[in-house]
């Protein structure tokens, strides 16, 4: 078989899975089919890579381990893919012990193999300086919808702002919610960049989040965290043991024996033999993590696996990481001065009562005290390095660190870092529309900032002039994510009463018909620390009429906008329910928004005249008082003109069976008057005199 066919089918990627059933594909072929079209010198270089590393024998040139920087690039929505830092720093530990070989489970290594086994002498660490010479905790958090199928002849993810790290000085790490398998059949759950086949838009490892490390969303995997020890063997220059079969070209190690093929040692076989071309003939070594054995069977490296992986180590681009001026100017290593004060925590949205855990990620020198202060917290001042608080009070709260050495010291404050959340929510109903927009009528909060937000739009609306309308055109950044959050709702007090929520769109295709935006509404049940989506609608599904094919489409009447209306019953135990709305671009269409409402009932058909509304006095010249039959949570006043279009609003949000409607804007003339409450809305006629 052509070694360069083999060399080049090797380049990537590791799929392992708790049973090891086929189902779990590799997805080697085609990225490297892929980087092979894009790029042919690749050709010559795996031919000279492969001759350099089977030449190279100095395995003890070394006096001290490599030291090589990692960076997380956690690619999310805000579910079960953000993961936590824990989960991160258990990957790291798993891998630490592997390259040391003081993984627990190496007592089940078999005789055979005891002496094969060695001490790969590297360790890892997350970086604590990013490239711009700011400290960072070596999480990188992004975003973005492409961590779903995240597509291997397109890399995306690899594309997006501030994820392309120098890759002589870190080892990227991409962690997605799922991988594009190009076959059609199977899961991926990761792939790496061989030394010869990387670049620095391409180098790296591209991992699953459910395969990192063992506790959090990893938990069940069954793989004991090897998913990225094995993709960091590729990484660092090595092949499968099954490379080549039989009779082909190996892995390249002469220690290692040679392996049938892809899962021959699945289910870790006491002495199977898959292969007799090797002499002497030995059993198949499944202990080796670059097989496709079990996670808990894996538990070595061998010598003639050192060897390859440091010959990687002595070329470009790996031969700059481990240097003692790369691992100050990543910050793996303690610089001399002062040191740079920097903190993290392990969430910065919670619930009143519960506890965030703070992290002192302070950089470039040695830390020998520091001071927390704590606004509104609980302790309100410490001095431990990673301290535990509790917020009692909803609010926005700023956090204060001071780190201090011989040299001298530096302090970070961040105002409104951490944001409470009262654990029941407001009154459960919500009526907005945008009208009283000073800021948005009652607290709605764009929450990623990276400048793509949603905005008021003073020109349009359904019924009015006032909106929110979420930007896009034809040069909006494919994948851009624009979201706003409401306020928590206590939907329990509904229980039983069938909430819905429902809201007004209006949205065009545009004329190319491939480029339509997809509009996401998502909810919180756990005080906005993740997000689960219960609404999507895109293209024809979002827009008013599937036919129009505009460019910068802005809606010009009512019957523009579409009425999206959706259950809440399987939510209305929830006592603090937040709802997201998500529209994720494609480089298409504006998606506007209008007359939010969570009640009874939906948006346009929610008058009820059993509220047993009356209005006095009637005529008047200035205010009026709004009774109703019995006390409710009175929500809003809207005023709208005898065309439907609303002209005032005077936000409520009190339980009460009456309310005073104040004519601040002096209006003349007969108008439309309807009160919103939890249990719908009612209007009736009213004339300023």
């Amino acid at each position: 078989m052509n070694i360069n066919k083999l060399l080049l089918t090797a380049m990537g990627s590791l799929l392992m899975s708790s049973s090891f059933a086929q189902s779990h594909q590799c997805g080697t072929d085609s990225y490297a089919d892929l980087m092979k079209g894009r790029d042919s010198s690749l050709h010559q270089k795996e031919k000279d890579w492969n001759i350099f590393a089977k030449a190279f024998k100095n395995v003890d040139r070394r006096a001290s381990k490599y030291i090589i920087p990692v960076v997380f690039h956690v690619i999310h929505t805000n579910g079960d893919g953000n993961i936590s830092k824990e989960q991160i720093e258990d990957q790291i530990r798993v891998i630490n012990e592997d390259f040391s070989l003081t993984n627990a489970n190496k007592s089940g290594i078999r005789a055979p193999f005891i002496n094969d086994a060695t001490n790969m002498e590297i360790e890892f660490r997350l970086a604590k300086i990013d490239p711009s010479g700011n400290c960072t905790n070596g999480i990188n958090r992004v975003f973005s919808p492409f961590t779903n199928n995240s597509s291997q002849s397109t890399e995306e993810i690899k594309s997006l702002d501030g994820v392309q790290w120098n890759y002589q000085q870190y080892l990227n790490i991409y962690v997605v919610n799922s991988i594009e398998n190009s076959s059609g059949t199977g899961t991926t759950l990761g792939y790496a960049t061989l030394p010869f086949g990387t670049s620095a838009n391409r180098d790296g490892i591209v991992l699953r989040h459910d395969r990192l490390g063992t506790i959090g969303s990893a938990i069940g995997s069954g793989d004991g965290g090897r998913t990225l020890t094995h993709e960091i063997g590729h990484w660092l220059g090595l092949f499968h043991t099954f490379q080549g079969g039989c009779s082909g070209f190996g892995d390249g190690c002469d220690d290692t024996p040679p392996v049938l093929s892809t899962f021959t040692n699945a289910g870790c076989p006491s002495n199977g033999n898959s292969c007799n071309s090797d002499s002497p003939d030995r059993i198949d070594m499944w202990e080796n993590y670059m097989d496709y054995s079990r996670g808990t069977c894996m538990a070595m490296f061998t010598n003639d696996q050192k060897t390859r992986v440091y010959s990687s180590l002595a070329r470009s681009p790996r031969s700059n990481l481990y240097r003692s001026s790369n691992l100050i100017a990543t910050g793996v290593q303690d610089g001399t001065g002062t040191p740079q004060a920097y903190f993290s925590s392990n969430q910065r949205i919670i619930c009143t009562g519960s506890p965030v855990t703070f992290f002192d990620n302070s950089c470039k020198a040695n830390v020998d005290s520091r001071i927390w202060t704590f606004e509104g917290g609980t302790p309100n001042g410490t001095t431990i390095e990673s301290p535990a608080v509790i917020y009692n009070t909803p609010g926005k709260y700023a956090v204060k660190l001071q780190v201090t050495n011989s040299s001298g010291s530096t302090i970070a404050n961040e105002t409104e870092y951490i944001t409470v959340i009262d654990a029941k929510g407001q009154a459960p109903k919500y009526f907005e529309t945008f009208e009283n927009v000073a800021g948005p009528d009652f607290k709605i909060t764009p929450v990623f900032k990276t400048g793509s937000q949603w905005e008021e739009n003073t020109s349009v609306g359904y019924k009015s002039q006032k909106c929110y309308q979420a930007r896009v055109s034809s040069s909006t950044t494919m994948g851009t994510v624009y979201s706003i959050q409401l306020p928590p709702v206590n939907l329990k007090e509904m229980q039983g009463q069938q909430p819905r929520l429902s809201f007004f769109t209006s949205y065009a295709p545009h004329t190319s018909a491939t480029n339509t935006e997809t509009l996401k509404v998502l909810i919180s049940t756990d005080c906005g620390h993740s997000f689960q989506p219960f609404i999507q609608r895109l293209g024809a599904g979002l827009a008013y009429l599937r036919a129009p094919q505009v460019e910068n489409f802005v809606p010009t009447s009512d019957d523009q906008w579409k009425l999206i209306n959706f259950s809440l019953t399987k939510f209305d135990s929830v006592e603090s329910a937040i709802f997201r709305f998500d529209v994720e671009t494609r480089g298409g269409n504006s998606v506007y928004i209008d007359d939010i409402n969570i009640g009874r009932f939906a948006s346009s058909t929610n008058d009820i005249p059993s509220l047993g509304m009356s209005i006095f006095p009637n005529p008047t010249e200035s205010d009026v008082t709004i009774r109703l039959d019995k006390e409710q949570w009175i929500q809003s006043v809207i005023i709208r003109d005898c065309a439907g279009k609303i002209v005032d609003v005077q936000e409520v949000n009190t339980f009460s069976s009456s309310t005073q409607f104040k004519n601040k804007k002096n209006l003349k003339g007969l108008y439309l008057v309807s009160i919103n409450t939890s249990l719908g809305k009612s209007t009736s006629s009213i004339i300023f005199e």
